[in-house]
């Protein structure tokens, strides 16, 4: 009966995380050098402002890994309520569908790569001329999504740039990578791409940067734990009751 209901459960959360991919969000980019970088102190973080696209084929499918190594979970996890994503807009201008995915348990001698999905969106952009962008910091509910938990410090983030309002991936657009390394958490040097355009990221589907630091090109924040919460609630309530 147990693990029936942990069956039911981790579906529910499937089905939830599906119906929230489905739902498609208008953004405004933001072009690296006016006011892209993030300021705020975040659990996971890798945007520099040099970044580089990748040259492998296709490139508009990609996965990679992250670790949390700082934040109130102390790295073992815990809800995203915030993200900034990083892309290339490689020749011409171009109007695209960004689809994110957020997935636990990464293990990359197993196809696939990726396994638990966590949830996910799909982020809007119109008219964009080639460059570098960053979706600037946005918030999860402010969007009408809901927060993402993420059960430990192993998972993967999905990135498929789409023809807008199809699942025909774009020829202009590419996941970000950045030169500079991980400021905050870790990453492989390594990331995957859907060499077959089946769908599936396969562990031969590996490809690295020689070694280097390049890494995708993302941020994400995390909520206070409940005891930061309660720590917060209680600051404000001693600070009504100074007040009167």
């Amino acid at each position: 009966m147990k693990r029936l209901l942990a069956v039911t459960a981790a579906l529910a959360l499937c089905a939830s995380a599906f119906a929230e991919i489905e739902k498609v969000i208008e953004m405004q980019a933001i072009p690296l050098g006016d006011g892209g970088n993030i300021a705020a102190v975040p659990v996971y973080s890798n945007t520099s402002a040099t970044i580089f696209s990748t040259g492998s084929t296709p490139r508009a499918h990609l996965l990679d890994d992250g670790s949390f190594t700082a934040g109130p979970y102390g790295g073992t996890g815990g809800v995203v309520d915030g993200a900034n994503h990083g892309f290339v807009v490689n020749t011409v201008t171009s109007s695209f569908d960004m689809e994110v995915r957020y997935y636990d348990t990464m293990n990359s001698g197993a196809t696939p790569v990726n396994s638990v999905l966590l949830g996910g969106y799909i982020l809007r952009f119109s008219n964009l001329a080639p460059g570098g962008y960053v979706t600037g910091l946005f918030d999860l509910t402010d969007l009408g999504l809901s927060d993402i938990a993420f059960p430990d410090d192993n998972w993967g983030i999905e990135l498929s740039f789409y023809n807008q309002g199809t699942t025909t991936y774009h020829a202009n657009v590419t996941g970000a990578f950045s030169g500079d390394g991980t400021e905050v958490g870790s990453s492989q040097d390594v990331y995957w791409r859907d060499a077959n355009g089946n769908g599936v990221f396969s562990s031969d589907e590996a490809r690295t940067f020689g070694g280097g630091t390049l890494l995708a090109n993302f941020y994400l924040q995390l909520t206070p734990e409940p005891a930061s919460m309660a720590l917060l609630g209680l600051g404000a309530l001693a600070l009504i009751r100074r007040r009167r």
